[in-house]
């Protein structure tokens, strides 16, 4: 769910777990994983401060766009057809 949210561009929280972290560094918000009282803090801080809220969430948008299959889709389609060609 955290690429179709920023790629819609709103605001998460997610859980710090290391996928998470190399995607999208500190765009978005993240908490201890079973941290409760960690989570509520992560989601009152975007409550909190808009305009961090708002710089995360263009952060995390142009870090989706850089994934997104249509800047890949070329260079993918390329490779599949080394693969079956035998090279």
């Amino acid at each position: 769910k955290i690429l179709e949210y920023a790629a819609m561009r709103r605001p998460a929280v997610a859980s710090g777990l290391p996928l998470v972290n190399d995607t999208f560094g500190t765009s978005i918000a993240t908490y201890e994983p079973g941290d409760a009282k960690d989570l509520a803090n992560q989601i009152l801080r975007l409550v909190d401060d808009p305009a961090a809220r708002s710089a995360g969430v263009e952060a995390a948008a142009a870090i989706v766009a850089e994934l997104s299959w249509e800047r890949d889709s070329t260079a993918y389609m390329a490779l599949l057809a080394r693969f079956i060609r035998g090279r």
